[in-house]
């Protein structure tokens, strides 16, 4: 293979998530490298409260590996988790990714590998981009 022509970034309109479901169904394209900078995306507007730092989202999420499209983690039909915006969490990028989406709202969220997974977590998807749909049950 010739690996000197780079793909270009996806952006966040090139992957499909399908939220018919119970849960939702990521489909991560292969044209396009995963993004090197957090993007983000709503896939449903919130009308609720809007989080900010130190807010206490309740949130349904489904975690994707860029690499295999496998879901990592999913609480989808499950109890959502609740997560404070600051508070330290297994995945860097969580505070940032859930900035500002609003009680109601559906968000995809893409994290390049520094603030996927930290390093010392264990996760197998350490040092992975992630792909995250995010649902806010309950923005506090």
């Amino acid at each position: 293979g010739n690996h000197a022509e780079q793909a270009a970034e996806c952006t966040a309109d090139d992957i499909t998530v399908d939220t018919s479901g119970s849960q939702p169904r990521v489909t991560i394209p292969r044209d396009c490298a995963a993004p090197g900078d957090i993007v983000t995306k709503e896939l449903e507007q919130g009308s609720g409260a809007a989080a900010a730092a130190g807010s206490t989202v309740e949130v349904n999420y489904q975690v994707v590996g860029w690499s295999d499209g496998a879901v990592a983690e999913n609480t989808f039909g499950d109890q959502p988790e609740r997560v404070t915006l600051g508070e330290p969490r297994d995945i860097e990028g969580w505070a940032q990714g859930l900035e500002g989406i609003r009680q109601g709202g559906t968000r995809l969220i893409v994290l390049p590998p520094d603030l996927g997974y930290s390093a010392q977590g264990g996760n197998p998807l350490a040092g992975e981009s992630l792909v995250i749909v995010a649902e806010a049950v309950r923005v506090a």
